[in-house]
């Protein structure tokens, strides 16, 4: 039988188990309008003793519960035709089913909605569909088996094994590959954390000689300043000098006290500034030789011998130029990385793909032996 001849004897089985379905309803909807009715009627001739109020309490009751059970109980025509369709496009196409679980079937429609199947609706599935799905599922397997039926030659068994040794020799090889990998993603992982923590500290470092040389800078403009002031007060105190001899030789007597004061206070004067000159050039001295030192450990903590007589700014622009050779260098070795991973991961995946086909190949050949009689499960 054919499968579209399947699928209309199906159609026609479920429109037979709901229309079988329905006459029960309806049964059983007239005895419980026969049952309310009579109990009703029984009830009016008890209390009324009219045989004209029973006929009409009975016909009423009757009416009114005949309907009730009608909505109730009995499904319409509707919604049975919507249910037949639903099941059987389901059991033509098993891609409607949504989901099948104890106690819950949902099917997708026609326009995309999914509906769970009631009691009813499950029963006639379990019934109909679930069988017709297992003899269309044997059907295929017998057809399958009948047309791929044939003996493999040494030659082609031959193959199948030394294509099952490449693969795994393969697998090996990938294997260690990742491994290798594994090893190379560590190291450049710790090669970027010390290059990370290098740059810190060179950055601290370019920190500190920057707040060296800003204080250094700081205490020349200072001494400058002071050497400003003492130009001025050797200035002030010749010019006062001057103005002494020039009253003393007009006058021909001593000269005025007030002058004398004001030049020893403009002595004094300039012998402070010349101290705090003197202490501003230590100051500034030893602020140059803290700075030196300062570079000459960044000098030394680089490869300085490679280049030797070099200063501290040209030393310090060497080891940034080659930090940023080693970052330059990391980023493509992570670049190479990860196209190799990617690469790896492909081919594993082709890989598997080959050995499932493989694997079918021999199962299906095996079976082909078996039901061909020539070997034995």
């Amino acid at each position: 039988m054919s499968r579209q001849d399947s699928i209309e004897k199906l159609a026609s089985n479920i429109e037979r188990y709901f229309e079988r379905h329905a006459s029960r309803c309806l049964v059983r909807a007239l005895a419980i309008t026969l049952v309310c009715a009579g109990s009703i009627a029984g009830l009016s001739h008890y209390f009324v003793s009219s045989q004209f109020t029973t006929i009409v309490a009975f016909g009423v009751s009757s009416f009114i519960s005949l309907n009730a059970a009608f909505i109730f109980f009995v499904p319409s025509t509707r919604r049975r035709k919507e249910a037949q369709q639903l099941i059987l496009m389901a059991a033509a196409d098993p891609s409607a089913i949504e989901n099948v679980s104890p106690g819950v079937i949902a099917l997708r429609g026609l326009n995309g909605d999914v509906r769970e199947l009631n009691k009813v609706e499950q029963q006639a599935w379990k019934e109909l569909v679930v069988p017709f799905h297992c003899s269309m599922h044997s059907t295929s397997l017998s057809e399958g088996r009948i047309t791929g039926e044939r003996a493999l030659t040494r030659s082609e068994i031959r193959q199948f094994k030394e294509q099952r040794k490449e693969l795994a020799a393969t697998e090996a090889r990938m294997r260690e590959d990742r491994e290798a990998l594994e090893i190379q993603r560590g190291e450049i992982a710790s090669l970027q954390q010390s290059l990370s923590a290098e740059q810190e500290s060179l950055e601290r470092a370019r920190n500190e000689v920057q707040e060296r040389s800003d204080s250094l800078q700081d205490a020349e403009n200072m001494v400058i300043t002071r050497l400003s002031e003492i130009e001025i007060a050797e200035a002030e105190m010749e010019q006062m000098r001057e103005n002494i001899s020039v009253e003393q030789a007009a006058a021909s007597s001593k000269a005025d006290p007030e002058y004398e004061a004001r030049l020893k206070a403009k002595e004094v004067e300039l012998e402070a500034l010349r101290r705090s000159l003197d202490e501003d050039k230590f100051m500034v001295e030893q602020q140059k030789t803290e700075l030196n030192q300062l570079k000459g450990e960044l000098i030394r903590s680089t490869d300085s011998e490679d280049a030797p007589g070099l200063t501290a700014d040209q030393s310090l622009a060497i080891r940034e130029q080659a930090l940023a050779e080693q970052l330059k260098k990391l980023q493509e070795a992570t670049s190479e990385l990860e196209e190799r991973t990617q690469y790896v991961n492909e081919v594993e995946d082709s890989l598997v793909d080959r050995l499932n086909a493989i694997s079918e190949r021999e199962a299906f050949v095996e079976q082909g032996e078996i039901n061909a009689g020539l070997r034995e499960d």
